[in-house]
């Protein structure tokens, strides 16, 4: 006997959590699927942690701007007991059958309302499962614990699940859906040149870093690799995109190093399309990664890419074949890579094709999609085991 007119309109309800103020990969991919995901079989709301001037809220303001459903968890110090409440009140006002969480204090979170009210409850494992800050080191411990009793985790990365399973949790618990570019990163590259509006001299290399300015996205490496390279060429430019607590550091270094006029602070940018498409190589020199969206939009759009070995990039890059992988924290051997791979024209335009190609054929939206609901719908009956 088939469904009823009224039992096949029944929606699925998630609620996605995520503590960030800010835009980075993981907020984008977000973004991308609250705008992918089918309607007619899903109501998405995503409950972000703000601050209490969240208008001024990069993540917030994006999210309202595309009319994407939102509700605020506000903090206002690192232990206000009031996001409880705000919690509790979005669940009572939305009734999910399902919270899908985003980072450790999420998750600690989720699990503790997803008990209460017998939701299932699903997580996004985008990387970062180790801590140098001894508080930390115990917030993720208890998220491990937390992440045990969840019903499913999606890892972003083999990488990521096989470090997931290294602190006991259940192969069966996990499933692998890899990071995508996010949805409007693969258009035709801007016909309008970033490089006027940042004084790049026209026949110049310009070599760009996108990510958050902190120790484990390997800014200082960047910095290193790009000093060193420009003893050797003075056609080098180089732009920093992003912010973090590590950006006063990197600045300082650059200008006691007397070549200033090579690099360009950009901060923010919630876009990075256009500077993309007007750069000669991109440079990922992190410490830790999953799949990091940065290296699959450089790749659709046409850059070619260096990156470091962490992680999930051996899943992206093949070495010498769409790209080049290097050693984490090697500054001498990134410099030999970027000064080498803008002066052969045949190698960096071969591996431009096959990265373009690979991308086109692994890294499609409407399969990244469909996976993430058929998580949601399978096993719906599924609950938190205690």
């Amino acid at each position: 006997m088939g469904l009823s007119l009224e039992a096949s309109t029944i929606k699925t309800k998630v609620l996605h959590l995520i503590a960030s103020h800010k835009i980075g990969g993981a907020e984008r991919l977000l973004i991308a699927f609250a705008q992918a995901v089918d309607l007619n079989r899903f109501d998405v709301v995503l409950g972000i942690f703000v601050r209490p001037d969240h208008e001024n809220d990069l993540l917030w303001q994006e999210a309202k701007k595309l009319k994407i459903p939102l509700e605020p968890v506000v903090i206002r110090s690192a232990f206000d007991f009031n996001q409880l409440h705000d919690i509790y009140a979005i669940i009572k006002k939305h009734k999910p059958d399902v919270i899908h969480t985003h980072g450790y204090k999420t998750n600690i979170l989720a699990f503790l309302f997803a008990k209460l009210f017998n939701i299932k409850a699903v997580s996004t494992v985008h990387g970062g499962l180790h801590a140098e800050r001894l508080i930390t080191r115990f917030l993720y411990w208890v998220n491990l614990q937390c992440l045990r009793r969840f019903d499913k985790i999606i890892a972003v990365s083999d990488a990521v699940k096989s470090g997931l399973e290294k602190c006991g949790i259940g192969a069966d618990k996990i499933t692998v859906i890899k990071n995508i570019p996010a949805v409007s990163s693969c258009r035709s590259p801007v016909t309008t040149s970033a490089r006027s509006k940042l004084g790049i001299p026209p026949q110049a290399k310009l070599v760009g870093f996108i990510g958050r300015l902190e120790k484990v996205k390997g800014g200082a490496q960047f910095i290193d690799a790009a000093l060193s390279a420009l003893e050797t060429r003075s056609d080098l430019y180089f732009i920093i995109i992003g912010d973090g607590s590590q950006k006063a550091v990197l600045e300082e270094s650059v200008a006691k190093s007397g070549h200033s006029a090579h690099f360009r602070f950009a901060g923010f940018i919630s876009d990075p399309t256009e500077v993309f498409s007007s750069l000669d190589l991109y440079v990922l020199s992190s410490l830790d990664e999953g799949i990091p969206l940065t290296v699959l939009e450089a790749m659709c759009l046409g850059v070619p890419v260096i990156a470091t070995r962490v992680g999930g990039v051996p899943e992206v890059i093949s070495d010498g074949i769409n790209g080049i992988l290097l050693p984490p924290d090697d500054a001498p051997a990134m410099a030999a890579a970027i000064s080498n791979i803008l002066t052969d024209d045949t190698v960096r335009n071969s591996m431009v094709s096959r990265a373009k190609k690979d991308i086109a054929a692994k890294y499609d939206v409407g399969t990244w999609i469909a996976k993430i609901e058929s998580l949601y719908e399978s096993g719906a009956q599924s609950r938190l085991h205690g």
